[in-house]
């Protein structure tokens, strides 16, 4: 335990240990300089960005009602078919109108879609309850395949009374309710929900709304700034020579060495190069992200700290069905608009009433990333340190290849390793004993 060691230098005539060294040596300070240096700057220090983004669409869609021959035109500007978003760095796109409903509050049948709304009588409906809550129906029957809709909402409260009918409960709420049987018509107009009829049937026959294709021409315009805040350093995606004339015309082409810093895009080509299909997104709705991302090199010119833009179609798998929708593919939102004459329902002036829409389409997700470097004494004298003490690994594997794969594995172990007593005049092994025995071993 109470002992010193000292380092020895032990040079072995070997070609193979030899050539082996130096050839671990070349690759370890090729990968410092190569990969660590100059792939990883090793050298330099980092940050993350924080960043802000704007966004607005521009142009008008034109579409039509299919079986309306009388207003069969409809025009929509961005007031119509760009939705408020909800969340700060995204917004939703609508493509196609679902359903349209004029409601007012009232009494109604619960939608079919409802399973523990079904009923035959009064009894199967508890006053105050709220559907939705179960797959069985209050007869204890399971849904039929066509039936289940897993993803239902109720409408209302329970009355307490059977709408015999519909065979569903009547609710509180407002009236008449949306559904969603009829999966394959989706993007359709149901002209009998428009108004409240007394017998609260309703037919199947559908007015379709043809889907927004005029969106793909459509562009959106990205304003992003980003700020390194530990170099004091911002950086805008509208970079110094782009003058307001080319701003205001040209479009993105990833392609081209000018207009992929462009900050307009057509939705058309972000569809192509998200690798989503053109018409079915626009048909069932999806989910785009557009990836803003800043890799900056302080340590040359600021210039050349600019933007690239990726695209991601954040779908489930597409089904080989036009008309069906695979696991987590699609998208689809409800909003409702109060009609001109809706007040208050303190007010006395009359009963409120809304338009409730349901319509598909698509949202997009703007994501920024970015990194910027630079150059830092304390992290290279650290990364240089590291690096350096790998040159050690060669003489390790050269080590071991020497002490139990030669022939005189057993000389050179005892080569390496002298032990000198406390003892002035005992030696255990010697650099002359170790030579003698070699000598006697070639006579």
């Amino acid at each position: 335990m109470l002992q010193y060691e000292m380092p020895k230098v032990v040079i072995v005539q070997h070609r193979f240990v030899a050539t082996l060294n130096r050839i671990l040596q070349a690759i370890i300070i090729l990968y410092f300089f190569i990969f660590a240096m100059w792939w990883e700057k090793a050298y330099q220090r980092f940050d993350r960005a924080l960043s802000g983004v704007r966004f607005e669409v521009n142009g008008m869609v034109y579409t039509r009602i299919l079986g309306n021959n009388k207003n069969p035109d409809i025009v929509l500007d961005s007031a119509d078919y760009f939705i408020v978003p909800n969340e700060v760095n995204g917004f939703f796109l609508m493509t196609r109108l679902s359903t349209v409903t004029v409601q007012q509050l009232g009494e109604c049948a619960e939608a079919r879609d409802i399973e523990d709304a079904r009923c035959f009588e009064d009894r199967h409906c508890r006053a105050g309850y709220i559907g939705g809550q179960s797959l069985l129906s209050p007869t204890r029957e399971l849904p039929t395949d066509w039936m289940i809709d897993i993803d239902a909402d109720a409408h209302g409260i329970f009355t307490g009374q059977c709408r015999k009918s519909m065979k569903t409960c009547e609710i509180f709420g407002w009236c008449p309710v949306q559904e969603d049987l009829d999966t394959l018509h989706a993007g359709s107009f149901k002209r009998n929900q428009t108004r409240h009829r007394e017998d609260d049937t309703r037919e199947t026959e559908f007015d379709v709304f043809e889907p927004l294709y005029g969106i793909l021409n459509l562009t959106i315009s990205i304003q992003n700034t980003i700020e390194f805040p530990l170099f004091k350093v911002s950086r805008y995606n509208i970079l110094p020579w782009m003058t307001r004339e080319y701003l205001h015309s040209c479009i993105y082409r990833p392609n081209d060495r000018r207009d992929r810093y462009c900050p307009n895009f057509r939705i058309r080509d972000v569809f192509f190069l998200a690798g989503a299909n053109a018409h079915r997104i626009t048909r069932h709705g999806g989910v785009i992200a557009i990836t803003i991302d800043w890799k900056c090199d302080l340590d040359v010119s600021l210039k050349l700290c600019r933007p690239r833009y990726g695209f991601l179609h954040l779908d489930g798998k597409e089904s080989a069905q036009f008309d069906e929708l695979g696991p987590g593919e699609g998208w689809f939102m409800n909003f409702a608009r109060r009609l001109g004459n809706s007040l208050p329902l303190t007010s006395g002036a009359g009963e409120p009433k809304r338009l409730l829409f349901k319509v598909n389409g698509i949202k997009f997700l703007i994501r920024v990333t970015g990194e910027a470097g630079k150059f830092n004494l304390f992290v290279f004298t650290m990364s240089f340190g590291s690096n350096l003490a790998l040159l050690s690994l060669a003489t390790i594997i050269c080590d071991f290849i020497l002490f139990h794969f030669t022939k005189e594995r057993t000389l050179y172990t005892r080569a390496t390793h002298d032990v000198f007593l406390e003892s002035k005049t005992a030696l255990a092994y010697t650099p002359k004993i170790i030579l003698d025995s070699i000598s006697r071993k070639k006579d």
